[in-house]
């Protein structure tokens, strides 16, 4: 396992609980990278036989897919011209509608107040 400072530990332990002991074995675990194809560019389904490879899709983004192992993908070519974005799959979770918040709702008020004054 990594060499983590033993403030982060201390801190993560009073926030996991009972899951810090999942959490710890995590760092054991293989990295589990992924990709979202750019959809203005590329068709998902027409992505995998652009690089050679076994791909499994994520399962809940229809334009994402986990790298497989070894797989280099920041040196692509389709990389560099946007064709797909590298990122975390957890990152990839879809946002629900009642968690967005409106940039025009939070700019609102001060828009306001600035035209009273």
């Amino acid at each position: 396992m990594a060499q983590l400072p033993q403030e982060f530990l201390t801190r993560m332990q009073d926030m996991l609980g009972d899951e810090f002991d999942a959490f710890l074995t995590s760092y054991d675990a293989p990295r589990t990278a992924g990709l979202r194809v750019n959809t203005k560019k590329c068709r998902t389904e027409d992505f995998p036989p652009l690089v050679p490879g076994t791909w499994k899709k994520i399962p809940w983004i229809p334009n994402g897919y986990f790298v497989p192992d070894g797989m280099r993908m920041g040196q692509s070519p389709l990389y560099a011209a946007g064709v797909f974005y590298l990122q975390e799959p957890s990152a990839m979770t879809p946002a629900s509608r009642s968690n967005r918040v409106s940039v025009c709702s939070i700019s609102a008020p001060h828009r306001a107040a600035k035209r009273r004054s």
